[in-house]
């Protein structure tokens, strides 16, 4: 997880991706037999992201670990995930390999616009958080100082 420049950091020297990363691998330590993890890609750059996926599936294939991940990343969800749970607006839910069940209807009904508009909406959704993030960021750092 590229974590050997902050193990002598604390934790509001670091930036949001090396923070993200962090939790991760801490994520992992104590051997559970399934781990959940809620958008652990989030501010990650997009080599960090395709390694941290790598690895998780490396993980689980050699510790026996189930790993269960939200994410909105379509592209990467299909890449790197072997199954998925689609959530739909009315609780009902999808389950099998990403071509089975990331169908362009179903992604259509589960998120409520045309596939064509997902990546944009995606795309401006990090953005949005991304500048939540820094903001929340900034004022540890300065409350730190003082």
């Amino acid at each position: 997880f590229e974590l050997e420049k902050v193990m002598n950091h604390g934790l509001t020297e670091l930036s949001k991706g090396e923070i993200q990363r962090v939790l991760l691998a801490f994520s992992l330590l104590y051997g559970s037999a399934s781990v959940f993890m809620d958008e652990p890609l989030f501010a990650m750059e997009d080599r960090q992201k395709k390694s941290a996926l790598e690895y998780l599936g490396e993980f689980a294939e050699k510790t026996g670990t189930t790993i269960f991940i939200s994410m909105h990343e379509l592209d990467l969800t299909r890449r790197y995930v072997p199954n998925v749970l689609l959530f739909y607006p009315n609780r009902d839910m999808d389950y099998g390999t990403p071509e089975e069940v990331m169908t362009d209807e179903a992604l259509e009904k589960a998120y409520g616009v045309p596939v064509a508009m997902l990546k944009k909406a995606e795309d401006l959704k990090i953005e949005e958080l991304s500048q939540t993030s820094d903001a929340i960021l900034q004022m540890q750092r300065t409350v730190q100082k003082d």
